[in-house]
């Protein structure tokens, strides 16, 4: 969930909720919305980051839900897009990925990222 603040009239109004319903709460038009939004997005450096972390922890924790040399390990929609656009989308150079990963893909109709290390072949999906 994304908080908008919005000067309307002249007044600071915080909203929350999605941005679609934030808009309409405060009187924004799609379009400013639009450009709001891309305006305020994440740095891609701090995007990769972000993922780079997420993956970092999803390694430490696949130890503790292995089955053998399976393990799976959930994260939330958000987290698992992060990763996925780090990983998919945005060229993240080589060497930012984990050295404990030695390949990844994504599988199951785009729903899962297959994580392939020296012990485990981690699932990473969505809660």
């Amino acid at each position: 969930m994304r908080t908008i603040i919005c000067l309307k009239s002249s007044h600071r109004e915080r909203l929350s909720g999605r941005p679609g319903e934030q808009a309409t709460k405060a009187g924004i038009d799609k379009e400013t919305l639009k450009i709001a939004l891309t305006e305020n997005a994440m740095d891609p450096n701090l995007h990769q980051k972000q993922a780079i972390n997420h993956l970092n922890k999803v390694l430490d924790y696949a130890p503790f839900v292995a089955e053998g040399d399976q393990a799976t390990v959930h994260l939330t929609p958000e987290d698992w897009h992060v990763v996925a656009d780090a990983l998919f989308r945005m060229d993240t150079p080589a060497e930012m990925i984990p050295d404990r990963i030695k390949k990844y893909r994504i599988t199951n109709e785009y729903r899962t990222i297959q994580l392939d290390t020296e012990d485990y072949l981690i699932d990473v999906e969505m809660i």
